[in-house]
């Protein structure tokens, strides 16, 4: 309120004042506060300097190369702030993160109602919020396609009415750093148990897949990977290495997991291959006896 100001100022209750912005934009040349002593008046625009368009210009083509070389991102919109030496260590966590989402939405079923991300070890010591939006990210973009990304997929998941819970644990566990996400959705309600994903980081700083469920794998979660569930029985391994040789299809690793359940022995077995298996094999490998169920995921 700028007649206010003045007899403030006049009155000597305000001593002086520095503005930049005016009742009505530009200021009239008549306006009393360009003439008064105790007042310092700036243009509203200070931005739209030469010197500054251009030092603009040259902030953001440095930033833009920096996210084409995947480096930290300063000043990004809606995005955590990361500087460069926490983004090199939480990086292949963030790969781990997304790749986990990726795989929950593609081998299970049912409309997501709630996820639940516990970590544990290093990965703590850091902001969990770009490893949780990494987790969002991966759950939904195959649901939603590409228009998913680290900027929307939190508002995206609030949309859909999917709740996301993150926790720091301090339970024991076979290993020591990981991230664990625990999905409660229709169709797990009908069932006692939430569906369940442990990753962690080997040595090599590559992502694992370490436990679905009760079970205990060892996964490189990368290409194209065909996860079965099968009874344990001698020649099953052997069957599937035959199936996919007759179809040209390369096995990249193999890994097994068991468990007893009654009077059987059932296995997850995972198999990475260096090309997808065509719908024709993934039918061929459903039909045989010992077979449970079959999916093929893209991570």
């Amino acid at each position: 309120e700028e007649k206010a100001l003045i007899e403030a100022i006049k009155s000597g209750q305000v001593a002086g004042a520095a503005l930049d912005v005016f009742e009505k934009e530009p200021p009239a040349p008549d306006n009393p506060l360009l003439k008064m002593s105790e007042v310092i008046c700036t243009p509203h625009l200070g931005a739209a300097t030469e010197e500054a368009q251009e030092n603009v210009a040259v902030d953001v083509a440095r930033q833009v190369i920096d996210a084409l070389h995947e480096r930290a991102i300063k000043n990004a919109v809606n995005l955590p702030n990361l500087d460069p030496e926490t983004y090199r260590v939480l990086k292949p966590w963030i790969t781990l993160a997304e790749k986990i989402g990726l795989l929950y939405s593609q081998l299970f079923t049912g409309s997501i109602r709630t996820v639940t991300i516990r970590y544990g070890g290093e990965v703590t010591r850091f902001s969990l919020k770009p490893l949780t939006i990494a987790v969002v990210k991966g759950l939904l973009t195959p649901i939603c396609g590409p228009i998913v990304n680290f900027v929307n997929a939190p508002a995206m998941a609030e949309e859909r009415g999917i709740a996301v819970n993150e926790s720091l644990s301090t339970q024991k566990e076979v290993f020591s750093n990981y991230i664990e996400i625990e999905v409660a959705s229709d169709d797990s309600a009908k069932k006692a148990e939430p569906n369940r994903i442990m990753g962690t980081l080997f040595a090599d700083q590559l992502p694992r897949i370490v436990q679905i469920n009760e079970f205990s794998i060892d996964v490189e979660p990368q290409s194209w990977v065909l996860f079965i569930h099968n009874e344990d029985l001698p020649g099953v391994v052997g069957t599937l290495g035959t199936i996919l040789g007759q179809n040209k299809i390369n096995i990249a690793e193999m890994s097994l997991g068991r468990i007893s359940r009654g009077n059987k022995m059932l296995a997850m077995t995972v198999i990475n291959t260096d090309n997808e298996v065509p719908d024709k094999v993934l039918d061929e490998i459903k039909k045989l006896p010992s077979i449970v169920d079959a999916k093929v995921v893209k991570l």
